[in-house]
């Protein structure tokens, strides 16, 4: 007998306040898409964007944050950025 399917639903955590823009904040910004073709292993093509601080200057180094989590976490409006400039 088959029971009829269940429709789970994620559940919306709590957002930290720091996901929130705050005024006086310098706000960066997300670039990209951009295409990285694999030299090792033909055919393989990743597209990456990149986050850069309001406060950035290519003249000084700077910290670098990867990450490979799919385009949905580079989009603005997400939390990932705002984390960051907070």
């Amino acid at each position: 007998m088959l029971s009829e399917p269940r429709v789970y639903r994620a559940q919306q955590d709590e957002m930290h306040p720091l996901t929130q823009p705050r005024e006086g904040v310098p706000q960066g910004e997300i670039k990209g898409p951009f295409e990285w073709r694999s030299r090792i292993f033909p055919g393989t093509v990743r597209e990456y964007w990149l986050y850069v601080p309001a406060q950035y200057n290519a003249a000084k180094p700077a910290c670098v944050f990867v990450l490979q989590d799919g385009p949905g976490r580079a989009k603005a409006g997400t939390c990932r950025h705002r984390q960051s400039d907070s």
